[in-house]
């Protein structure tokens, strides 16, 4: 797994830039960060069961992923090749840590221990490897994670560099990429900016969040699938800030 940040680029510098650093195959999961470990994992975590387990309703579920050759041949799509996290400078840098978290046994809820948090893109690398490990069959054994940095306080500037990302994803090949937006984590801003860019652009294919029933799962690194609430849809509307 290979983690890059994505840098502020330069005034006036073409989005062919970030194509030509975007370009690869897969679905592209764009999301918010605060300090919650497990609001990615958790929902990544649930994508990788489903699609591993591959029974009728979840070949249902990932059928229009992929281009139409793709599902015609009866190849495997909906698998994450590209993670886009929007988060702040202090985030990134690792001067503002995570939450702690419990990393419970996969399916299972635990009670603890709690893991102390840390340095987001080391905890969160780690966290992933196991989400994302070659066991979740995803037919990607390489998931780069970009992080683009953003003002949470500044609407604006926020919505500029998500609509720039977006806007150089889908002008990448003959089709663009595939995208979808995970609403689950991120603060206010960048929630409200993820549903603005997504509607006007109509560039997303997908705009999701997922809900578990016990509040408690906000702390995990994976959730207890068997009491997630699936509320992934087309367009979704968001639940909380976690």
């Amino acid at each position: 797994m290979t983690l890059t940040r994505l840098k502020q680029p330069a005034h006036g510098a073409s989005q062919a830039r970030y194509r030509k650093r975007l370009v690869t195959m897969g679905v592209y999961h764009l999301m918010g960060l605060g300090q919650s470990v497990g609001a990615v994992t958790g929902p990544l975590s649930y994508l990788a069961y489903r699609y591993q387990r591959n029974n009728d309703e979840d070949r249902d579920f990932f059928s229009r992923s992929g281009e139409r050759k793709h599902r015609a041949e009866h190849q495997r799509v909906g698998d994450i090749q590209v993670i886009i996290l929007f988060t702040t400078r202090e985030i990134i840098s690792g001067a503002l840590p995570t939450f702690e978290y419990i990393e419970n046994p996969d399916g299972r809820t635990a009670q603890g221990p709690f893991v102390k948090g840390g340095e987001m893109q080391k905890t969160l690398a780690g966290a992933l490897k196991k989400v994302l490990s070659p066991s979740t069959s995803f037919v990607h054994s390489s998931i780069r994670v970009y992080w683009c940095e953003v003002d949470r306080r500044d609407i604006d500037a926020t919505y500029a560099r998500v609509a720039q990302i977006i806007a150089a994803l889908a002008g990448v090949g003959s089709v663009g990429k595939e995208l979808w937006v995970n609403l689950t984590s991120g603060n206010n801003v960048t929630q409200l900016v993820l549903q603005f860019a997504t509607s006007l652009s109509g560039e997303v294919a997908r705009m999701y969040y997922v809900q578990a029933a016990d509040n408690c799962c906000k702390v995990y690194a994976l959730y207890e699938r068997d009491r997630l609430l699936d509320r992934i849809a087309r367009h979704a509307a968001p639940t909380r800030c976690v």
